[in-house]
This record gives C-alpha cells, structure tokens and sequence, in this order.
C-alpha cells in the first residue's frame, strides 16, 4: 500500500524532491508522515518509538526512494533495512524492550484488573497506562468476602481501587505486591475495611521502600443497603443519587509510607439506582490546556443523561468525555476509573 502511494505521488513533485528541494520535503513529510506512523505501530512499536521512526524514515524516504520505484520493489521493506542500518543492535535492543513492555502490561491487566459479579450490584471498570502498552501503577479488583461466622453485618463484597506511586515496571510490581496481600488478607478472614486497611499498611509500611499506595475500599452491605467508604490517600467516590451529587469525606495517609495509621470507614446510605463512580488520580486530576481540573458536575451531567442506559455505555460515555477533555496533549497519568449502580 505505501509502495503505491508513492508511486502515485506527482513525478513533478518527486522530481523536487530528488533535487532537495525542502520545500518538496516538508510537504512530503506531512502527508507520509502519519503513514509510515502507522506502518511501524503495525510492526509494534510503542507510540513514541513509533513517532521517531517515522520522522526519520520520512526523511530517508523523501530523499533516496523516488529512485527506486521500479517495478516489484519492497518499499516497507526498504524502510525497515534503511532504518536498521542506522540505528543496528540499538533497534533490535528496542523491539526487545517493547515485546517486553507490552508482555508486561498485559500479564499485569490479568492479574489486578478484575471486578467479578457481586450479586446486589453491577460493576464495569476501564484502567489504562499513560502511555499505551506501558506497565501502570493503577489496579482495580473486586473480592467477594467470605460470611461472618456468627451471622453479624459483615460487607459481602469489596472493590478495591488504587494506584501506586511511581511510573512503568516499578509501579506495576508494587501494585501487583498490593493486591496480592489484600487477597492474602481476605483469604485469612479479614473482611472490616478499616482493619483490612491498617493490617496492609502494616504490611507495606517496613519494606524500606519510597513508594506509596492510594487506595480505596468501598464495601458492600446489603443487609444494611449501605456501602462503606476507606481511603488511603485516594480521592473520594463521586455518589449520585437522583440529581444530587454527594462526595463522602474519607480521608486517611497512602499505605506504605508511616507505620501504626488508623483508618475510619466512613458509611454511606444508598438505594436502588444509585451510581457510584471511583477513580484515581489520573482522573480526578485530568488537566485540559488550559490547566483547568476535570470537574466531578461532568460526571454528573454524563450520568444522568444516560440514567436509563447499561453501565457499559455510561462509562464509554464518561472515558470519551475524559479523553476530549485532555485535548490533543493527552492523558496525564495513569488512569483508571470503576462505576457501579446498586441493583
């Protein structure tokens, strides 16, 4: 398809081209340029990778190829020879290193993004890197909590939605540690949200390690028709019910960081149809161009709009939102965002 193109392109202004005319150059750059973009995240390179070599294949491309238009020739092949002559092992090192990264992304999506079905509630989440295929310090899980023993008003279930500090591989292994000792924790009979939460701080707390955990628990009680709220540095759910717009104070210090923290669950009444809407950072703190914050009366405004749709389309509806609202400069961070409606 490229060798076609090209081959398509005005002899006038390859003929330019050939004389070095810069002019002929940028001009080629600009309407090949997004093509052989696409040609190399097709051969499954990461974005920027990607980006680069494409600037520097245009320009390999508008200057030696118009030559070579002849009948048979392989022009995505060219390219691939022309640029691994010039950058040799240092390519091959970064293929490696983006096979790696996005075996390590999707190993990581498995392991701690998962909201099973929680009778009582529906659930659909949506969690991404910064940037595409890279490891993320985000996680979402859901838990179904074994029964209390003595028949008390214990949650049934938890969410759990957090996000690392840090960036890449690092983040990833230390949210990959989180949820495995929050499971750990359950496993081992532990379902009070604030308990679960000062035992795995407890946990993190002695590692010697910079990184920190923002971490929120909603829990749920369908006994009682309430969730609970446990925060850990994390920003508070965004709770809809009708029109009004409610945001839970829970507030308390990211795991990992100080030893002995106490943390409060704080209770919230909720009834059939009731939207909650969890999220990290990455979300809450979404800037536009114009360093405006993404406001919670967007979510608000999506989620009543569509009250009477699947949750499904209502977080399609919000990620759309997020993502034009960032504009061309993109997301920010890692982000990840969890809805639930109580059935």
């Amino acid at each position: 398809m490229l060798f076609d193109q090209i081959r398509g392109y005005s002899a006038q202004l390859l003929s330019k081209i050939s004389d070095g005319d810069e002019a002929a150059i940028v001009e080629f750059h600009r309407v090949f340029g997004p093509v052989l973009l696409t040609m190399f995240e097709n051969l499954g390179w990461p974005r920027q990778e990607a980006e680069n070599l494409a600037i520097e294949a245009a320009g390999l491309v508008a200057v030696e190829l118009p030559d070579r238009l002849d009948a048979g020739f392989d022009a995505v092949r060219w390219i691939e020879d022309q640029v691994s002559r010039v950058h040799g092992s240092e390519l091959k090192h970064l293929a490696a290193a983006a096979r790696e990264q996005r075996d390590t992304s999707a190993a990581q999506a498995k392991l701690i993004g998962r909201l099973p079905t929680i009778p009582g509630l529906e659930t659909v989440y949506h969690s991404r890197p910064k940037a595409e295929g890279s490891p993320s310090g985000d996680f979402v899980r859901g838990l179904i909590l074994p029964a209390d023993q003595n028949g008390g008003p214990s949650p049934t279930a938890l969410v759990a939605v957090g996000d690392a500090s840090g960036k890449g591989g690092p983040a990833s292994l230390y949210a990959a540690l989180t949820v495995g000792l929050l499971e750990g924790l359950v496993n081992a009979g532990k379902t009070d949200p604030g308990e679960l939460m000062i035992n795995l701080n407890a946990l993190l707390a002695p590692r010697g390690v910079p990184e920190f955990v923002c971490l929120q628990l909603l829990a749920w009680h369908p006994r009682e028709a309430h969730l609970t709220v446990t925060s850990a540095g994390a920003h508070s759910p965004v709770i809809l019910s009708g029109e009004r717009l409610t945001r839970p104070r829970s507030e308390g210090i990211p795991l990992g960081l100080f030893p002995d923290v106490k943390y409060e669950p704080v209770v919230v009444e909720v009834q059939q149809g009731d939207l909650i809407v969890a999220g990290t950072d990455g979300v809450f703190e979404q800037q536009n161009d114009r360093d405006e914050l993404y406001e919670t009366e967007r979510l608000r405004d999506i989620c009543l709009a569509r009250a009477d749709r699947c949750l499904a389309s209502i977080l399609e509806a919000i990620i759309s939102d997020l993502y034009r609202f960032a504009g061309p400069s993109g997301m920010g961070d890692d982000h990840t965002l969890a809805v639930i409606r109580i059935c």
